[in-house]
């Protein structure tokens, strides 16, 4: 744990994402929702 990473979703278009983070154990799957 500690790490950090930052998105810049500025140019996103408002909507549901799924973000597939890949980490060193493995990846986690993260509904984003912006509006």
């Amino acid at each position: 744990m500690g790490n950090q990473s930052t998105l810049n979703l500025a140019n996103l278009s408002a909507g549901v994402y799924i973000i597939k983070i890949y980490t060193n154990s493995g990846f986690v799957v993260k509904k984003l929702i912006k509006q």
